[in-house]
């Protein structure tokens, strides 16, 4: 049984056509427009140029993105900065990382079907990622943080778009948020990328702080955003504890940012900063979104670090 899109129509455009058509402009735009906002982060979380992120891409081997996860009409620009970077590499596999916005449950959840359908296709569950998971613990097979969730959902149009339909999807639903949960989270990543090396690319789902004034999230986000650049998951999880900052993704984040910190030449680069009052005419009452790059850099002799 493949996860039927629960979301097409609302999140993102319901047909292939439209949806393709979505998904080009945004890359388009991703492209050509300095992102409005993102001029603030160079005194908080150190946005990186186009320039500098086509440099990173050429040399540098991409592990893992950040993207949003609202609407694309709000942050699909946003992801597309990210995404973008992908086009013209292979992964073999993809694991996305997600917070759950409908089902609370402790541990992390991994779907127990064939896939994940869009608009735009099915794409295959990784089921040997999904044996190794369930063989060591880490992770329930089933439905729950599936069934409804958007914040998984709506990466997978974007994968489709610039990977085609050839990998293999690890769709993991953190139900909780807690310190538990995050430990967990990064045993699984550890061990995705153990057995399965540079073949394996890693998305963290997450949007930044809700409703609150423009300034107020500003303020927010950029705490948010300033731990992503000096991978401080530390400061991340703490923070989050503590209501200095928010995410809603923010386990799934301070996992990827915890594992990755621990190797060798590794650097997280946001690629910017906007939020929904950039959209709608409303700056009283905003939604965050930011994205990054998690690259890998080639050390003195030309290689890649393993």
């Amino acid at each position: 049984m493949y996860r039927k899109a629960r979301v097409a129509g609302q999140f993102y455009p319901g047909s292939r056509s439209e949806l393709l058509q979505e998904l080009k402009d945004r890359f388009s735009m991703a492209r050509a427009e300095h992102l409005p906002g993102a001029e603030a982060l160079n005194d908080t979380g150190k946005a990186v140029s186009t320039a500098d992120a086509e440099h990173i891409g050429e040399e540098s081997r991409l592990v893992g993105i950040i993207a949003p996860h609202a609407g694309y009409m709000f942050s699909g620009m946003q992801a597309a900065k990210a995404y973008r970077h992908l086009q013209g590499r292979r992964f073999r596999r993809v694991c996305v990382l997600s917070p759950s916005h409908y089902d609370y449950f402790e541990g992390i959840s991994i779907y127990g079907g064939e896939g994940y359908e869009t608009p735009l296709g099915r794409v295959d569950m990784d089921t040997e990622a999904r044996t190794l998971l369930l063989e060591h613990g880490l992770a329930v097979s089933g439905e729950a943080g599936h069934r409804r969730e958007h914040a998984l959902e709506v990466q997978i149009p974007f994968l489709q778009y610039v990977l085609g339909e050839t990998f293999l999807l690890t769709p993991l639903v953190m139900g909780a948020q807690g310190p538990s949960e995050i430990r967990r989270m990064e045993e699984a990543v550890s061990l995705l990328m153990e057995f399965f090396g540079p073949e394996i690319l890693f998305v963290g789902s997450t949007d930044l702080s809700h409703f609150h004034s423009e300034s107020q999230a500003a303020d927010l986000d950029g705490r948010v955003i300033r731990h992503i650049a000096a991978m401080d998951a530390d400061a991340l999880e703490r923070d989050l504890a503590q209501g200095a900052a928010e995410a809603c993704g923010g386990g799934p984040v301070t996992a990827l940012l915890r594992v990755f910190s621990r190797l060798e030449g590794v650097q997280c680069l946001p690629l910017g900063y906007s939020h929904s009052g950039m959209v709608i005419p409303d700056r009283s009452s905003v939604v965050g979104y930011t994205s990054a790059l998690i690259i890998q850099k080639p050390n003195a002799a030309g290689e890649e670090i393993q």
